[in-house]
């Protein structure tokens, strides 16, 4: 199948277009609210047959149980290629209690970077 889109299909397409969805990805009709915590990153160099992990700390500020979906994007500014303004990474779901603090853990390989690490490489 062929798509005249590109690689600009779903969330690429309304960021390219500015168009606010009204049901984005991961969206859910919590009757609660969340707090991103912190956000950390597991290694600060590593090799491209590596597996690296980002830590997110996330909390229900609410009053009720709810589900959380931690999405973790990453973008290139200046690209030789025509590229997203972001591109989804990993995501992971959580659920919470009232007042509870998970730590969500998403696990991804150094390989699925390896264009802009090649490019941080070639520009150096």
């Amino acid at each position: 199948m062929f798509y005249e889109e590109g690689i600009y299909v779903g969330y690429r397409y309304f960021d390219k277009q500015q168009i606010e969805p009204l049901f984005p990805f991961g969206f859910g009709l919590s009757y609660t609210t969340f707090e991103y915590v912190g956000c950390e990153l597991a290694k600060s160099t590593m090799h491209s047959d590596e597996q690296f992990k980002v830590y997110v700390d996330v909390k229900n500020s609410g009053t009720r149980d709810g589900a959380e979906v931690v999405q973790i994007y990453y973008s290139q500014v200046d690209s030789s290629v025509d590229r997203p303004a972001k591109e989804l990474f990993g995501f992971e779901k959580v659920m919470l209690q009232p007042g509870e603090i998970k730590r969500v853990e998403i696990n991804m390989r150094a390989s699925d970077l390896a264009f802009m690490i090649l490019k941080a490489k070639i520009g150096k």
